[in-house]
């Protein structure tokens, strides 16, 4: 998957905004995953996600929420999780 060069500039540099506050140990941004609620979940029990964490993503192509919610994400919707 391409991404423009100044995109991704914009998204390393919104990145390192947020690690600046001190307030997340992992900050992850995905230009297109499964489900961010998915990714911290299975991250949190396998031991490999520091917490607190942010998980972003510009496009989600399968989000899960609470029970059997599901989640679309259109063009310029910003879905992210947070793990605390």
């Amino acid at each position: 998957l391409f991404m423009h060069p100044i995109r991704a500039f914009r998204i390393r540099s919104v990145v390192e905004e947020i690690q600046s506050w001190g307030t997340f140990r992992t900050v992850l941004w995905h230009e297109t995953i499964d489900s961010t609620n998915r990714y911290a979940r299975d991250g949190v029990r396998d031991g490999s996600l520091h917490q607190p964490a942010l998980i972003v993503a510009t496009h989600q192509t399968s989000g899960v929420g609470r029970g059997v919610n599901k989640w679309f994400s259109p063009d310029g919707c910003l879905m992210f999780s947070l793990v605390v």
